[in-house]
This record gives structure tokens, C-alpha cells and sequence, in this order.
């Protein structure tokens, strides 16, 4: 069951999101949308609320400028400290990590909690959250942003990190101008972040990493201590696009970069978690 959420923080400010809730979760997932999307087109785009045996927390940001109401002109953007939010003072994270905490309470006890983050969401997810020691998720699955300031995750947990090859907003091999209907700025690629970011994380040797290539993508993974994975996936074909199956209509496709209608990103998060946190029991859709 679907439902939204409203509540006003000490500021002032009121936040807002969708729970979607399982009778029975053998997972919790915690899904941060890109600049510009919401909780709704996360939580339905992604197919997240078909998936029988999870819940959702989607928690919506506030638009660019927090004091306006979000919309066209003032799109919903996390304070990412990275790209276009490198200068937005507002603090996400401190209310992202309260909310992560208190949504992991309300589920079965030892339930996991895994973070799914989409572009500006997947900015802040890797910057701003798993970056302290004291956050809440026991796996995560980041996609289609690079890592500005890359630094080791404080707390080690299995992460599943993918790009789209043909992504015109964070291009894999080279520096861009890129201009959305929002913000102008130079993005730095995505591939030697990923490089930077295995080489700050003490408990993984880059030396030591497995690589393969499947049909729509090509994957390497390196395992850490505990056998904690962290596995990286280019995805042949692909823009910028959460790549669910869902067709693009053209005018997104102009700005975002093409859609591989055989990738299913949600499938193969939900699989990551499978395997990293042996819950062989889950159903997926």
C-alpha cells in the first residue's frame, strides 16, 4: 500500500514523501530521486511498488531554492556538495540519515535497509551518507553520477555502482558542458572517479578485481573484507535514464541520452541485494 507522508521540521520546512509498505518485508529500501524527479516518479518508474516482499521510504526533496515552491522553474534537488549543488547550503543530510533511521525501526526487527539513488540522489548518497560512520544501510545501489570528492564509504557495505555509457549528463570518458533546462556547469567523467574511489577504500585492493561482460553491460567487482562487494557496471546503450524497460518518449531522450529498453535496473538491485545479504527467500517481480 502506498502513502504519502508530510512532516514540518524544526526549521520550518515541510517534507514530504511515499511509504510504500509490505505486510511482510524481508527488505527495506530507501530511494532518493534525481534534480527534478519526486518520490512518485521514483517509486513508479523504477516498478519499486511491484516488488511484493520490500518496503519503500521515498522521501522528496525541496526545490533548488527552498524558500519557493518546487516546480518547473525551481526543480527538487538534494544538497549533494557536489556539481550544481556544490554552493547550496542546505543540510538533506542530517534529515535523510533521521528519517533512514527511524524508517529502519519501523521495520521487522533485523530487517536490512538498503539506499537506492538516482543521479543528484545518487550524489548525495555516496558524498553525504555512506561517507559517515553512523549511518543506517546495510547495502546500497548508486547510479548515474560521479563521485567529485571521492573518499571511502567510513562504514564498509556491499555497493552496487553503475553508469550509463552514453550518458550526455555525466559522460563516461570525458569532461562535458552540460546544460539541463535548470543549470549550466563542466562535469569531470565518471570512469576515473570510479578508479579514485577503489584506491581511497583501504579494504578493497584494486590489484585483486574480478571483470566480466554480459550481453547489455560490462562489470567489474571487487570483494573487501567480509566478503563486502563492490561491484561496478557500465551499461552499454544507455543515457541517463533510470533503465527499468521503460520506453522514453523523444523528448526525453534528446536531454537524458537513450534508453536500453533490455536493462532492468531495479532487477539487478534487487539481485545485488539478494546475493550480498543471503536473502535467497525474496521474491522479485
Amino acid at each position: 500500500m502506498t502513502s504519502p507522508f508530510e512532516e514540518q521540521q524544526p526549521d520550518g520546512t515541510i517534507r514530504k514523501g511515499l511509504f510504500f509498505r509490505s505486510e511482510s518485508p524481508r527488505l527495506g529500501i530507501f530511494l532518493l530521486h534525481p534534480t527534478g524527479g519526486s518520490a512518485k516518479a521514483s517509486l513508479l518508474g523504477g516498478r519499486w511498488h511491484e516488488q511484493p516482499d520490500i518496503s519503500v521510504c521515498a522521501p522528496e526533496a525541496l526545490g533548488y531554492n527552498p524558500d519557493e515552491s518546487a516546480g518547473q522553474q525551481n526543480p527538487r534537488a538534494w544538497s549533494s556538495r557536489c556539481g550544481p549543488m556544490a554552493q547550496r547550503q542546505l543540510d538533506d543530510a542530517t534529515y535523510l540519515l533521521d528519517l533512514a533511521r527511524r524508517f529502519k525501526a519501523q521495520l521487522p526487527e533485523g530487517t536490512p535497509l538498503c539506499l537506492v539513488g538516482h543521479s543528484n540522489g545518487c550524489a548525495i548518497g555516496f558524498n553525504q551518507l555512506l561517507s559517515r560512520a553512523d549511518h543506517p544501510f546495510d547495502a546500497a545501489t548508486l547510479y548515474a553520477a560521479n563521485w567529485a570528492h571521492p573518499k571511502a564509504s567510513v562504514k564498509a557495505i556491499p555497493l552496487l555502482y553503475m553508469a550509463g555509457e552514453l550518458d550526455p549528463i555525466y559522460p563516461w570518458s570525458q569532461s562535458a558542458f552540460v546544460e539541463t533546462p535548470w543549470f549550466s556547469y563542466q562535469t569531470v567523467p565518471t570512469g576515473p572517479t570510479i578508479q579514485a574511489w577503489i584506491k581511497a577504500t583501504g579494504s578493497i585492493d584494486d590489484g585483486l578485481g574480478e571483470s566480466g561482460s554480459e550481453r547489455d553491460y560490462t562489470w567489474q567487482r571487487w570483494v573487501g573484507d567480509a566478503g563486502r562487494a563492490f561491484e561496478f557496471r557500465l551499461l552499454h546503450g544507455q543515457g541517463h535514464h533510470w533503465p527499468a524497460g521503460l520506453p522514453l518518449d523523444e523528448r526525453l531522450q534528446q536531454v537524458l541520452g537513450p534508453n536500453n529498453e533490455r536493462l532492468d535496473a531495479t532487477r539487478m538491485a534487487m539481485d545485488f541485494f539478494r546475493a550480498q545479504l543471503a536473502l535467497d527467500e525474496v521474491i522479485l517481480a
